[in-house]
């Protein structure tokens, strides 16, 4: 190797401002999905609802004709809702991974052109 090639690869490596900020930013949304993931596991932030009336697991019917559970309980509503928080921020946690996976992709495959 000459001088020249060994000065460019460690300006590579300095840390420049940028990339600090894109560090941060990184862990940051690291730990808000962990954190979402978390939140969204607890009993009460989930939704719920009452099975249909035509369900055959219901013991008594309610005055608005809603069935419930022999128990009482109720069921987790599992439905999709693209309006809720929780889905928004998972959303944009998904495609912050994706660039950023998809950006060091495209680093490594331009170092080994350069490295041939």
């Amino acid at each position: 190797m000459n001088k020249n090639a060994n000065k460019t690869t460690i300006e590579e490596n300095e840390v420049t401002e940028d990339r600090r900020v894109i560090a941060i930013l990184s862990i940051s949304v690291i730990v808000l999905s962990i954190a979402t993931f978390c939140l969204e596991t607890l009993p009460e932030l989930k939704r719920y609802h009452r099975p249909p009336v035509n369900d055959s697991s219901v013991a008594n019917r309610t005055a608005d004709g809603v069935g419930l559970l022999p128990s009482g309980a109720r069921e987790v509503d599992d439905r999709v809702r693209t309006n809720e928080p929780f889905f928004i921020i998972e959303t944009v946690c998904i495609v912050w991974f994706t660039s950023e996976s998809g950006k060091q992709d495209t680093k490594r495959e331009l170092r080994r052109e350069e490295a041939e």
